[in-house]
């Protein structure tokens, strides 16, 4: 309000008629000063976050990502989404109907689009929004385009979160990660939990390491927590991201140890508690005594089958500390929906969804049916249309041993002959 009142006090009686007008009342504005009131509040806007709901999920964005997509292509960039926008983005929608943002146009059908002339201006002024947005710590991710209108995967202004992906195996979990996340290994470190993963291996560990005058010392050597910790620090206006796969095929809580105590965010993203270890904050602050946190631009993303056996249940501290999102299973959106499997005149989707229908109605004889559904992409399309006549089997190995062996090891009746006595007999 400081602002807008220095920005007023010099022309107070036109600032006065011009509000006076936007509220509804017959007094005409002043055309400079109503223009120069929309970039005040234009400037307001540019550390707001909004969320868009599309087909493919959720899309994380503010006006510097679409500013730089138009920038970058000039393509439009839709703001629309499949469902009515709500919260921020519904004010970000309205005042782009109202013509609020001098450089841009809108329409709910070609979307944000670069006014004639504009390009100039639009690409000093998101030089200095960009500038803003580092100083005040807000974060960049990469945005990326689809054929015709551009959606932002993600967005500057965007803080840190821990979540946790899970379904289904094969229902895409680490495809998700890939395309909405990061795709980019220069900004991650991706590990896979398994029983042997310990502490060590995950933080860093102390090991012995031969000098050129041969003696022997021991340092600590750093592990993927620490590595990434320590990218993110270096480089605050870039986002990083910690990836976990399989998180519940480990000993997770024993895994993380006392890291364990970050996973805890404020709304800035930044983690609510810290703790003390001199060995990671020695690699990371090159000050032992400096107090460790995660930092707003470090993501924490991992992935869980819900149908794993023998593996470590994951209580719950551990995971109401992440944002758990459920990877819809959906065979009719795999790349290879409709390919027939081998010569049978059926199709990978259309077997799919008889066969996770029978799993589901067994419901009352397989605990956790639901998770023993196959994953739409549980194989791959080479499996379904091998090139060499050795690959034929691959499509028995893998899917009705499956289903041998897991679904429907307890009433294998309802889906096998008979007179098949053994899986042998069934691959052959």
């Amino acid at each position: 309000m400081d602002l807008i009142h220095i920005a007023m006090e010099s022309r107070s009686k036109e600032y006065d008629n011009t509000l006076l007008n936007w509220i509804g009342l017959d007094i005409p504005a002043n055309s400079d000063v109503e223009a120069s009131l929309l970039n005040v509040l234009v400037n307001f806007s540019e550390e707001a976050v909004f969320k868009l709901t599309a087909s493919d999920g959720d899309i994380i964005f503010n006006n510097l990502g679409f500013y730089e997509q138009l920038l970058d292509g000039y393509d439009p960039v839709d703001v629309k989404g499949t469902v009515e926008p709500k919260g921020s983005l519904r004010i970000l929608r309205s005042a782009l109907n109202e013509e609020m943002f001098p450089f841009i146009s809108y329409s709910d059908r070609n979307g944000v689009s670069l006014k004639n002339g504009a390009e100039d201006f639009l690409s000093q002024y998101a030089t200095r929004v960009n500038a803003y947005l580092s100083l005040s710590n807000s974060k960049h991710l990469k945005a990326t385009s689809s054929d015709s209108t551009s959606l932002i995967t993600l967005a500057p202004g965007v803080r840190g979160r821990n979540i946790l992906l899970y379904g289904v195996p094969g229902s895409g979990k680490s495809y998700t990660i890939k395309t909405q996340y990061c795709d980019d290994y220069t900004h991650m470190e991706k590990v896979v939990f398994h029983p042997d993963f310990t502490n060590s291996d995950f933080v860093g560990q102390i090991l012995p390491t031969i000098k050129e005058d041969d003696t022997i010392t021991y340092e600590f050597v750093a592990g993927p927590f620490t590595r990434i910790l320590k990218k993110a620090f270096d480089n605050p206006q870039e986002t990083f991201f910690l990836v976990i796969e399989e998180i519940n095929r480990g000993n997770a809580p024993a895994i993380f140890g006392e890291v364990f105590q970050l996973l805890d965010r404020d709304d800035t993203g930044r983690s609510t508690y810290a703790i003390t270890n001199r060995m990671i904050a020695d690699v990371v602050f090159n000050d032992p005594d400096e107090p460790v946190y995660l930092p707003s631009n470090l993501w924490v993303l991992a992935t869980m089958n819900t149908a794993d056996q023998n593996v470590f249940t994951l209580d719950t501290a551990f995971q109401r500390r992440w944002d758990m999102k459920m990877i819809e299973n959906d065979v009719s959106k795999a790349t290879h929906a409709k390919t027939e499997i081998l010569d049978t005149g059926v199709s990978w989707e259309t077997f799919c969804k008889q066969i996770n229908s029978q799993i589901l109605s067994n419901n009352s004889v397989t605990l956790s049916s639901e998770d023993k559904r196959l994953g739409a992409y549980f194989i791959t399309e080479d499996i379904l249309q091998p090139d060499t006549p050795d690959k034929k089997t691959l499509f028995a190995e893998k899917v009705i041993k499956y289903l041998w062996d897991d679904a429907f090891k307890f009433n294998r009746e309802n889906i096998f002959s008979d007179r098949f006595q053994s899986l042998e007999e069934v691959i052959k």
